[in-house]
Order: structure tokens, then C-alpha cells, then sequence
């Protein structure tokens, strides 16, 4: 019987787009007979249903930050640049009791699974690595470089979300990962969707659909940019459907930048639901992965206006079938958005186009391509 230990390393949340493709594919696997799952992640005090399903369902190991009192009070920015430690006994006990036959380290973003990475050196377990998202804000010093590059070279794989993803890591730890390739999350739309182009009466409708965290999703650009009188005057409405800490400061900064006629916080609703009514997406993020948010919104036939970070430009075609913002800078959004703007007439082919090129470029089933990967490197 095949044994996979999946370790969840990333250390800010239990639950969100980064966390659906390990635990979707650990699920999968436990329906394919004969294989043994378990799962090595932090406690939290509260998970989330869909997470708690698999638990219940396949042995659990769990660690816990045990830090100075000062450091467990510190905000999730001080555990962007410093992970908690998870504690060495804690693997140990997982390998001895399961006894992996491969160790799936699943990362929040590209440097928070090094412990894991390091453990698995140390007792010569095999393992392969996801990197959910990377970003130039984060460079490691030079002591850190190096260990992120043993560790990712002795990986049996490295998984990343977009080719820019590969790209940067390699810039962040100075080698070259030849054994590594790029996959997708899985999605909350049906592949084959069909829904109908919404009226553009009374107003176009853009979406924004991200967790409200600007530091990573930008909604601040897009305020600013919509703070110009000429989007004020025009019949345009913009919808930020999502969550997050940062909510309470978006909404100081749509009455800071006077667009409350324009831009509405609509909470939180499944994909699906957002596409029915909305005709593009708009999404001015500092840096992603590959946004689930866009992939699903081209399946489901709209296009989207995105800033050039990680993995957009690998699925977006600049005025083809979607527009590019050259940074996230209120004045590159702006033109990408007067770009789409004069094409208005066009959006519903745009939109056409965009579903067309995604549902070549991922697969119907992310995860079960994942799981026969995986499975592969056994």
C-alpha cells in the first residue's frame, strides 16, 4: 500500500486557494484503493468544514507554535519574513507511524515549508514541493538562500502555479530547479459552464473578487484609479466580493477616494453566482500564484483586466483576450482599463475568447492530474 504524508506548511491560515489543492487531492487519494493518507499540519482553534472532512477521515499530525509569549502575539507580517518552528518530534512521530512513501509539502508561498524541507533531508524521507504563490517583496538573506536551494534541489519535484512563479524562485535562491513543473488548483466552477452575456443596462459591471489584503490584492489601486471624475461619470459599477482583515480600511478608502456610487463591497458569493451578473473581472493584485479568481472567471466566459504580475500574462493575452496593467500603479490601470473600456461593445466575445484559451491551457480535473503526478513520483 502507497503512503503519502501531505504537510501543510503554510503557517497563516487553515483554509483559502492555496490550501484546496493538497487537501482536494489528499481526499482523492483516499478514495483509491490502496492508498494510506496523512496529514501533518498546524493546530488551529477553528477549521474549516470542507478541511475537517479530510481529517476525519485519514491520520492527523498536528504541531503548534510554542514561541516566547511576545512572539505568538505578533501579527501574521511578522510570520511572512519568520514561519513559527514546528517542531522536529512531531515529524518524527508522523514517519513512524506512517511511513510516507513520498512527503507532499504544500506552501502558502515559496519559502514557508524550508523546516519541512530540511526535516526531510535530515532523515532521508523523499518529498516534493508546492509553491503556491512568490513575490519580489520577500528576499531571503544569504544564510536563508542557501538553504532554500539545497532544499529545493533535493526535492524528488517542485510543483509551482505559474511558469513567472518558477521563474522568480529561481532568482530568490540563484539555481536552476530542472526538475520542476507547473500545475493547477482546482476550481469552484464547472469546467464546461455556460452562462448566458448579462445585460449591459443599466451599468457594465466589473468584479473584483479577492480576499480583501492589500498588500497582496491591490484594491487600493483600483480605488484610486476610479477616484478620476471621468469613471465617476461614466455607467460603470464595481463589485469587491470577498472578506479579509483589511475590509475595514477598504472601506475608509472608497470614502476617501469618493467612489461610493461606483464601487460596492458585496460579501462573499460562490463564483458562479458573481459571473451571472458581472461581465469582466478586475483584479489589481501586487502578486499571485495564478489567481483561481481569473482562471475561473475565463471559464465562465468573462475576461479579465489584470496587473503583469506572476502568472496572469500565461493566460491572458494583452487586448486579445483580456488587458494587462504593465504594475500595479493607478496609471497603468487606468489605461488598461480605457482599453476595455473602448472595446465595451466587444465584451462578450472578449469573454469568448478568454474561455476558449483557458480551457485549453488547464485541465478539466486539476486534481486527479495532481494525484497521478504524485503518485508517479513514488
Amino acid at each position: 500500500m502507497k503512503k503519502i504524508l501531505f504537510v501543510a506548511a503554510n503557517p497563516w491560515t487553515d483554509w483559502g486557494g492555496s490550501e484546496k489543492l493538497w487537501s482536494f487531492t489528499a481526499k482523492h487519494l483516499l478514495k483509491e484503493k490502496p492508498v494510506k493518507v496523512g496529514v501533518l499540519m498546524k493546530k488551529w482553534e477553528a477549521i474549516n468544514p470542507e478541511l475537517k472532512e479530510l481529517l476525519d477521515a485519514c491520520e492527523v499530525f498536528h504541531y503548534q507554535h510554542h514561541g516566547p509569549l511576545f512572539q505568538r502575539a505578533l501579527t501574521r507580517v511578522y510570520y511572512r519574513f519568520h514561519p513559527p518552528p514546528a517542531g522536529e518530534q512531531i515529524f518524527i512521530n508522523a514517519l513512524k507511524e506512517l511511513k510516507p512513501d513520498l512527503i507532499v509539502i504544500s506552501q502558502g508561498a515559496n519559502y514557508d515549508g524550508l523546516e519541512w524541507m530540511e526535516l526531510c533531508l535530515k532523515h532521508n524521507a523523499p518529498y516534493v514541493t508546492i509553491s503556491q504563490a512568490a513575490t519580489e517583496e520577500v528576499w531571503q538573506h544569504d544564510a536563508g538562500v542557501e538553504r532554500l536551494a539545497l532544499s529545493y534541489s533535493k526535492a524528488r519535484h517542485n510543483f509551482f502555479v505559474s511558469r513567472d512563479n518558477l521563474r522568480l524562485t529561481e532568482l530568490q535562491i540563484g539555481v536552476r530547479l530542472p526538475h520542476s513543473s507547473v500545475i493547477s488548483n482546482p476550481f469552484d466552477v464547472p469546467f464546461d459552464a455556460q452562462l448566458g452575456f448579462p445585460p449591459v443596462e443599466p451599468k457594465f459591471r466589473l468584479a473584483c473578487v479577492a480576499r480583501f489584503e492589500l498588500h497582496a490584492k491591490g484594491q487600493d489601486v483600483l480605488l484610486e484609479t476610479l477616484s478620476d471624475p471621468k469613471w465617476k461619470g461614466r455607467n460603470i459599477a464595481v463589485g469587491l466580493y470577498g472578506s479579509g482583515w483589511g475590509q475595514q480600511h477598504v472601506e475608509k478608502l472608497i470614502k476617501l477616494f469618493g467612489v461610493q456610487e461606483t464601487v460596492k463591497i458585496m460579501g462573499f458569493l460562490p463564483p458562479i453566482e458573481i459571473w451571472k451578473t458581472n461581465h469582466a473581472l478586475v483584479l489589481p493584485s501586487r502578486y499571485e500564484g495564478l489567481p483561481l479568481a481569473l482562471v475561473e472567471a475565463m471559464i465562465c466566459g468573462r475576461f479579465g483586466i489584470v496587473t503583469n504580475v506572476s502568472g496572469n500574462a500565461e493566460v491572458i493575452e494583452d487586448n486579445v483576450n483580456g488587458f494587462i496593467a504593465e504594475a500595479p500603479k493607478a496609471m497603468y490601470m487606468d489605461n488598461a482599463l480605457e482599453r476595455a473600456w473602448a472595446r465595451r461593445s466587444e465584451w462578450q466575445m472578449l469573454g469568448d475568447k478568454a474561455r476558449t484559451f483557458i480551457k485549453r491551457k488547464v485541465p478539466a480535473d486539476p486534481v486527479a492530474d495532481f494525484a497521478g503526478a504524485i503518485m508517479g513520483l513514488t
